[in-house]
Order: structure tokens, then C-alpha cells, then sequence
């Protein structure tokens, strides 16, 4: 097997699976730089004799001690994030598989240590022993973007609003995870399955869904029942706000890029017809801006909307 390379900065947002634990899957600023350390050991038998002979028994192969990485929880749903991986794995103290690239074992989760920096940044450090190395050469390649945008919409919806270990989603929980999933369906019917034509309304919605979902969710986690239906309940909410975590995260780097134009004393007329074809939209660019004046007097550096997420011109518009 010929060494992997290590991921750049930039596939690291685009490769979704990149790094897994059990069905867990870091993302973005998650996905360590590296691991250490991948490799093993071979145990000798050493056998030392009079007069400098030696013989060497090999006694077979082992994976490494430990395998140990570090990364950050970042965003709304830093905590939950961080809460899933510490209450389905190192608190069950259950075996798992972790995937590296071309590398994967089985083992068990040795510490989960945290350090909040703030509410919405999370560091993180792991430390997982492996018990064998599962060989992934002949593995499939995982799955790009879109593909795992519909895995996680289906993953969404067969746990709304009842979770796959029966556990019912209470309503101010459901309803934001429903909202999302009509939501990413639709906006992926809409772009023709195309990422980069979703439409800037359906990112913003999605991220809006998402956002009250984590909230509602986080009351569930951080309730502090350690009963054992209070577990399952904090088991459950994490897992359905895993799919929720992936859905925002693609749909939100899958966000237009929106064009920007330098200029003195800007006539937004003349601009909405240069850019947007029809200048009575001059009030798009205004309000994306947040302007009023048509003619501002000064040097603006303004954002143009995209044509294709404007919403038609009502009859009877006039500039």
C-alpha cells in the first residue's frame, strides 16, 4: 500500500469523511493536520549468546500504542458536537472503528479532553487505542459532497420526529429538524443536484433551521438527567443533530460568491442595468448594501446580488 498524503486545508472542507469515528465525521477545522502515529510494531523474542551471537524470533505484528489527534469544535453546535463523540463513545467505553485516509482500526476511545474557549469554539484532544488494523485497500472512495448531502438528508428524515431507537423528538426540537430536511430537499430539486447552484435563500433558511435545531437540542443535552432515560434522550438528540450539522455545513460552503464593485459616487440605477440586466432593481443592491439613496455621494464598495436568486419583478414595479 502506497503512503497517503496528507489532505491539504482545502480538502479538508470538501472531504466530509476524510476522518471518522464510528458514524461520527469530522469536518473542516475537525480534521486534524495529522495523526499520531499510524504504522506499528513488530514484538521480537531478542536471544543474546556468549561470545556476540544473536538470534531474533519474530512474535507478530502490532498496531501502534495509541493513536492521538487534536482539532477544534467550532460554530453553533461546537458543544453538541463535542457532547456526541463523549457520550456514544468514550463514556460507553464501546469498540469502534476509526478511518484515517487509506488507514482504519478498531479500538476504544482512552480520553476525550476539551478546553472551551468560548461557547461557540471548542478545542479538542483524543486519544484512541487500536486493537487491529483493518486493511482498506480495496474500500470504495468516499462520497463527495452532494453524495453525502442526500445520505444526511435521508438520515434526517427517517429520525423525524421519531429517532431510530424510538425515542420521540419533542416539537420544538422536530420542528426546525422537519423545516431543514423539507428545506435541503427541495433546494436540491431546485439546483438540479448541482451544489454550486443552491440558492442563496435556501443556504440562508437551512442555516436558520439548523441553528434553532442545535439550540433546542443543546436543552436536551445539557439538562443534566443522568438517568438512564435522560442518556438515551441526550444519545438520541445527538445523533439526529449529527445529520442536522452535516446538512448546514455543506449547504453553507456551498454558498455563492458574491460579486463586489469599487466605485465613486455609485449611480445604482446604471449599476442594477449593467449588472442585473433591469435598473428599476436598484433597490436589490440598496438593500444588500443597506443603502436608500440610489446616488450615494462617497466611495462604496458594493455587493451585487446574484440574478438567480432574485425574486421576479411584480407587476406594476416601477424604479
Amino acid at each position: 500500500m502506497s503512503a497517503p498524503k496528507a489532505p491539504s486545508s482545502s480538502s479538508q472542507t470538501a472531504q466530509y469523511k476524510a476522518l471518522t469515528l464510528g458514524s461520527f465525521s469530522f469536518r473542516g477545522v475537525e480534521v486534524p493536520e495529522r495523526l499520531h502515529y499510524v504504522g506499528g510494531t513488530q514484538m521480537l523474542a531478542v536471544h543474546n549468546f556468549p561470545g556476540g551471537a544473536r538470534t531474533l524470533q519474530p512474535l507478530g505484528f502490532f498496531p501502534p500504542d495509541e493513536i492521538s489527534w487534536s482539532g477544534l469544535f467550532t460554530g453553533p453546535s461546537a458543544s453538541l458536537r463535542f457532547f456526541e463523540i463523549d457520550i456514544m463513545y468514550r463514556m460507553t467505553g464501546k469498540t469502534t472503528t476509526l478511518s484515517w485516509g487509506d488507514w482504519s482500526w478498531v479500538g476504544i476511545i482512552k480520553s476525550f479532553l476539551g478546553t472551551p474557549v468560548n461557547e461557540w469554539i471548542i478545542k479538542y484532544e483524543i486519544s484512541f487505542v487500536p486493537i487491529k488494523v483493518i486493511d482498506n485497500v480495496t474500500s470504495p472512495p468516499s462520497p463527495g459532497a452532494a453524495a453525502t448531502l442526500h445520505e444526511a438528508l435521508a438520515g434526517l428524515g427517517s429520525n423525524i420526529p421519531v429517532t431510530s431507537n424510538g425515542f420521540s423528538l419533542p416539537y420544538g426540537l422536530s420542528n426546525p429538524l422537519q423545516s431543514l430536511y423539507n428545506t435541503g430537499v427541495s433546494a436540491l430539486l431546485n439546483s438540479g443536484n448541482v451544489l454550486a447552484a443552491l440558492r442563496a435563500s435556501d443556504i440562508a433558511n437551512a442555516n436558520n433551521y439548523a441553528t434553532a435545531a442545535f439550540a433546542a437540542g443543546a436543552a436536551i443535552v445539557n439538562s443534566g438527567d443522568t438517568s438512564a432515560s435522560g442518556l438515551q434522550a441526550a444519545s438520541s438528540v445527538l445523533h439526529v443533530l449529527s445529520f442536522a450539522g452535516i446538512i448546514q455545513g455543506i449547504m453553507s460552503s456551498a454558498a455563492p460568491v458574491v460579486r463586489t464593485v469599487t466605485k465613486v459616487n455609485p449611480n445604482l440605477y446604471t449599476m442594477a442595468s449593467q449588472y442585473l440586466g433591469d435598473s428599476s432593481r436598484w433597490t436589490d443592491i440598496a438593500s444588500l448594501n443597506g443603502l436608500t439613496d440610489p446616488m450615494p455621494i462617497g466611495t462604496y464598495t458594493l455587493k451585487i446580488p446574484n440574478k438567480s436568486d432574485l425574486a421576479p419583478v411584480p407587476q406594476g414595479r416601477f424604479a
